[in-house]
Order: C-alpha cells, then sequence, then structure tokens
C-alpha cells in the first residue's frame, strides 16, 4: 500500500521541477552541513532550521531561488511523509526581505 502511495506521490512534479528541486535540496544539505546540523536534525526540518536556512540565502540569490528551494525541501518532506515545520508567515517574512535584498546582478532583465 505505501509503495503505491510513493509512487503517485513521485509522479506529482514533472521530472525537470525535481531536477531543479535537487539543487535546492543539495544547498540545503550543504547549509546544514556547514551549520553542524546532524543528519537525524534535518528532517523533519525544524522551523527555526529552515528560517535560518533561507535568512542565510537572503542577499545573495534572488527571491525566486529561495522560495525554490524551500519548495524543494517541502516537496522532500512530502514525498516521504514526513511534517514540515515551516512557520508559513516567517518564511513570508523572510521572502519579502530576500526581495528588497536581491543583488542587482541576479535579477533577471525585464
Amino acid at each position: 500500500m505505501t509503495d503505491r502511495l510513493e509512487q503517485v506521490l513521485n509522479k506529482a512534479w514533472a521530472p525537470s521541477t525535481i531536477e531543479t528541486y535537487g539543487t535546492g535540496l543539495a544547498a540545503y544539505h550543504i547549509f546544514c552541513n556547514h551549520a553542524g546540523i546532524s543528519e537525524e536534525d534535518r528532517a523533519p526540518a525544524p522551523q527555526e532550521i529552515l528560517a535560518v536556512f533561507m535568512a542565510t540565502l537572503a542577499g545573495v540569490y534572488a527571491a525566486s531561488t529561495i522560495s525554490n528551494y524551500v519548495a524543494s525541501v517541502q516537496v522532500w518532506h512530502i514525498i516521504h511523509r514526513l511534517p514540515l515545520n515551516g512557520h508559513k508567515q516567517t518564511m513570508d517574512a523572510i521572502l519579502w526581505v530576500a526581495l528588497v535584498l536581491t543583488p542587482p546582478d541576479v535579477k533577471k532583465a525585464k
């Protein structure tokens, strides 16, 4: 029964989306490695770790990139049926600040 659920969940996103999300998931694990966060403490991802991950990226990456990276962590949790402990208002606030702090060299031309 759980095999079928996993098969269906794995088809919820296009392969190209999953491939793109691989980059975000890698960024999350690199962040955790540098922060000294153990494997056990990475998933389910605690709210504080997600917020610090996002804040660390703010001012370095475009807000849309940060949003995609967080989405990749969310998708991983969905596929593995784990709760995601992010606080929506906090995450939205960080994304808003990230939009303001987006470096000019990473902004897309209109």
